[in-house]
């Protein structure tokens, strides 16, 4: 299928993803595919979207992985925290906590979302509890770290 445009694209991917809990091995195929042979923006967005929806099993994104290790990105950062981010949600979602080396990376990426959900879940050891510091004034992402860093508190009182 040929698409004359990015936005059409983009719409046919995404209307495919919403069509599904989980997309299917044929629709992953068919939007690396695409990816490899047109390496756009959109293309790029429905990749990252795939794992910040938690719309693909965790195989599904070791493929995405070995993909993006072979194909430059255009959002390497992006791609690289919810990757993080999506083996996280993983990991809490079958009831097993971070580690202290895995909440650092999550921390460093700015995955404050996913970092929120595991204290709430009370999947942060509190050997990780030292990552979360009082963020300075003016510092970028200060409310969101400043919130992490009370809720580490709370964890150590309680």
């Amino acid at each position: 299928m040929r698409f004359e445009d990015e936005h059409e694209l983009w719409n046919h991917f995404r209307g495919k993803i919403d069509e599904q809990p989980k997309i299917d091995e044929e629709l992953l195929s068919d939007i690396l595919h695409h990816y490899r042979e047109r390496p756009i923006a959109a293309m790029s967005s429905v990749v990252i979207a795939l794992l910040k929806e938690d719309k693909i099993t965790t195989e599904q994104h070791e493929r995405i992985r070995r993909f993006a290790a072979q194909e430059p990105l255009l959002s390497e950062k992006a791609f690289r925290k919810e990757s993080l981010s999506f083996e996280a949600r993983t990991k809490i979602a079958s009831g097993e906590p971070l580690s202290r080396a895995e909440t650092e990376r999550l921390y460093e990426a700015a995955a404050f979302g996913v970092l929120e959900s595991a204290f709430d879940r009370k999947a942060i050891p509190k050997g990780a509890i030292d990552v979360f510091v009082r963020p300075a004034e003016g510092e970028t992402d200060r409310k969101r770290k400043l919130s992490l860093f009370d809720k580490a508190q709370a964890r150590l009182r309680g």
